[in-house]
């Protein structure tokens, strides 16, 4: 972890953000594209875990927590995004990629991700930055999926 100085160019080592890998990751595997965000008064870092150990394997999105960027960071026990099948292919497991998090106007926080395999995705966040039940659906394309950007058009 590396958190900046005042002046936004030189930076420092404060500290792993893990110091243990979560219990439901592979132990063979990194972690990586990290999406940080704060609200709710804490720092939220959601992360793609390539693959995990949950039954049936597949690829899914952790989210760590901390009152400050320096930590101490503490993981939600268990992925805020499962894996699951695409929607093309039963029991082949979609790639769960790449989160991004936006806030809309309303305040509500929505998490896409997606990739290659599967398609990409948006849900709705729930209470403790976990996916909650409303799907805002997805598109069946190859696409590596990167950012979301709220764009606001006026009339």
């Amino acid at each position: 972890m590396r958190c900046c100085r005042q002046n936004l160019i030189d930076w420092e080592y404060v500290g792993d953000a893990l110091t243990a890998r979560p219990s439901w990751i592979a132990d063979d595997v990194g972690m990586w594209v990290p999406d940080s965000q704060h609200f709710n008064g804490q720092y939220y870092l959601y992360y793609t875990a390539p693959w995990t150990d949950v039954p049936g394997g597949g690829s899914a999105i952790g989210v760590l927590m901390a009152p400050h960027l320096a930590g101490p960071w503490t993981a939600s026990g268990g992925p805020v995004v499962e894996p699951h099948d695409a929607d093309c292919c039963p029991g082949a497991r979609r790639w769960v990629f790449d989160a991004s998090i936006v806030t809309d106007e309303s305040g509500q926080r929505w998490i896409s991700y997606g990739s290659y395999f599967g398609g990409t995705w948006t849900h709705r966040l729930g209470a403790h930055a976990r996916i909650g039940l409303v799907s805002m659906g997805g598109a069946d394309f190859t696409a590596e999926f990167d950012y979301v950007r709220v764009y606001r058009l006026h009339s």
